[in-house]
């Protein structure tokens, strides 16, 4: 929950906005790995930027705000303001 949180925030995305945000526990190798897994779509309904990420759950803010700037870089912001 942190992680998606933390995703959200650092996309401003709002209640409205085109944005899911999963976020999963799993076994690693060296214990527990926290993986998120993001989405923004576009007004049609096709996935437009679509990216994960994977690391320690006690770093889950990080990873959360980590995949944001990494689908701002992908061009997220505009794409959430088409939608708007």
């Amino acid at each position: 929950m942190t992680a998606e949180r933390s995703l959200l925030a650092t996309l401003e995305a709002g209640c409205s906005a085109p944005v899911g945000a999963l976020a999963e526990v799993a076994e690693g190798d060296n214990g527990d790995e926290l993986w998120l897994r993001a989405i923004v779509g576009d007004v049609s309904g096709a996935p437009t930027i679509r990216m994960s990420m994977t690391g320690s759950l006690d770093d889950a803010a990080r990873i959360g705000a980590d995949l944001a700037t990494e689908m701002l870089a992908e061009g997220a912001a505009e794409l959430m303001a088409a939608t708007s």
